[in-house]
């Protein structure tokens, strides 16, 4: 290991990560999902779309981004005076607020 680039650490610390691509530009979180000779990975992958598919679990999005979280987001983007406030405002309260996630 060049030790110029990360030197090595007294105390060894392992951390496992997983990250998901969930703004993807098509909306398809799954189009990285790569073959693995792990059958947990594909457990994993699976178990996700399993998960994401069962509509019974929706809610409106609202209810994890409420109106007051939308009201103090509104404010700072006030303060960095960007434009088109009113339209946002009416998008999300008579559009996103009520889609489901």
């Amino acid at each position: 290991m060049d030790e110029t680039i990360l030197p090595e650490l007294d105390n060894h610390v392992c951390v496992n990560v997983a990250s998901w691509n969930i703004a993807a530009i098509n909306n398809n979180p799954f189009e990285y999902w790569v073959s693995s000779p792990d059958p947990k990975y594909d457990e994993l992958m699976s178990s996700v779309e399993k998960l994401l598919n069962d509509q019974s679990l929706d809610i409106p999005v609202h209810c994890a981004f409420s109106d007051s979280m939308f009201s103090e987001l509104i404010q700072e983007m006030h303060i960095a005076n960007l434009k088109s406030m009113e339209a946002i405002e009416k998008l999300w309260h008579g559009d996103f607020k009520c889609r489901f996630a």
